[in-house]
């Protein structure tokens, strides 16, 4: 018993083929051997990872967007503070340093008459 294999309408083929075409993406020539290597490795390492995305379930891959955002937010949350810290001391010394160089310029005037 053999079975036939549908057979697709010409417009149909054709019409896949431009798809899979204009998703071809056009690479200008390297300029050199290394460039050509490296573009095409990076080309390949970007099809390999929507390769792995499309094995991982799709709630998986919301958690795991949630969970990097909730963590880029701690980390922003850490570094905010010691900034703040850093500006905290940073106006300290100033004020102290004016106020000294205040001390300064009186005793010198002071002096000088």
């Amino acid at each position: 018993m053999t079975t036939k294999t549908p057979s697709r309408s010409k417009k149909a083929t054709a019409g896949a083929v431009v798809e899979k075409v204009e998703d071809v993406v056009i690479v200008e020539s390297p300029t050199t051997p290394l460039e050509g290597f490296l573009d095409a490795q990076r080309r390949a390492l970007k099809e390999f990872g929507k390769a792995v995305e499309s094995l991982i379930p799709e709630p998986v891959q919301e958690h795991t967007k949630n969970a990097y955002k909730e963590a880029v937010e701690g980390y922003r949350i850490l570094l905010n503070s010691a900034i703040d810290d850093i500006v905290e001391r940073i106006e300290k010394v100033k004020i102290t340093t004016t106020d000294r160089l205040t001390e300064l310029q009186t005793e010198l005037k002071e002096e000088i008459k």
